[in-house]
């Protein structure tokens, strides 16, 4: 039934309740639960009554960006970002054009954020909860929290069943959006991929160097 609805969904491309409930033929509330899950894994979005059908991105293979590189300028690579080196100055260090190492780093941030999400829908699906919304520039972020590890979305996710951050979760989230929000202005002067500028800065937070180069060589494995 699932797939069933998705595939509606597809064709339609975006869509209210009410229009997909007159087609579908499903008791609402299976309707709507469906409608939730399918929300919850990033398959559609929903916006001011609205659905909208999400398209299938191409997983990143960041493996393919280092396909020109031997293990040793890899490694530096890697090394350089963990250091919050900029591509400017890894470009001279490492001895390869800005470009590309302006190019590997954007990748390395997307990847993160991916994986953010990844993990963020699946937190998401089995306990949903009221996005806190932040504007970047004037890009509309929004943050959701669980067991004090924040993460970042573009979207907004939807669920009825949504509950409002603890107290807890509350005084958490205003202590890590403060480390953000300066990380953001020392670091990153433009709004370009500021998403995953944004995953990329919440990935960094209270890790040691080693921390950050060992999982980000795990990520890329």
């Amino acid at each position: 039934m699932v797939e069933k609805i998705l595939r509606m969904c597809k064709r339609l491309k975006q869509f209210s309740q009410a229009e997909i409930e007159l087609i579908s033929d499903i008791p609402l509330k299976e309707l709507h639960n469906i409608l939730n899950t399918l929300v919850a894994e990033n398959k559609i979005t929903y916006s001011n009554g609205i659905y909208f059908y999400q398209k299938k991105e191409a997983p990143v293979k960041i493996k393919n960006i280092f396909h020109n590189y031997n293990a040793k300028t890899i490694d530096l690579l890697l090394r350089c970002f963990c250091a919050s080196i900029t591509s400017t100055k890894t470009a001279q260090i490492v001895n390869i054009g800005e470009h590309q190492s302006d190019r590997i780093f954007t990748e390395i941030r997307n990847l993160i954020y991916e994986i953010n999400i990844k993990n963020l829908n699946s937190k998401f699906l089995n306990k949903p909860q009221k996005a806190r919304i932040r504007k970047f520039f004037e890009s509309t972020a929004y943050f959701y929290i669980y067991n004090n590890q924040v993460f970042i979305s573009d979207k907004l996710l939807y669920s009825d069943e949504e509950i409002s951050f603890s107290e807890q979760e509350i005084k958490e989230f205003k202590k890590i959006y403060c480390y953000i929000s300066r990380y953001i202005e020392r670091h990153n002067r433009n709004e370009l991929n500021i998403y995953s500028k944004i995953a990329e800065a919440i990935w960094r937070r209270d890790k040691s160097f080693n921390d950050l180069y060992n999982e980000l060589k795990n990520l890329i494995s």
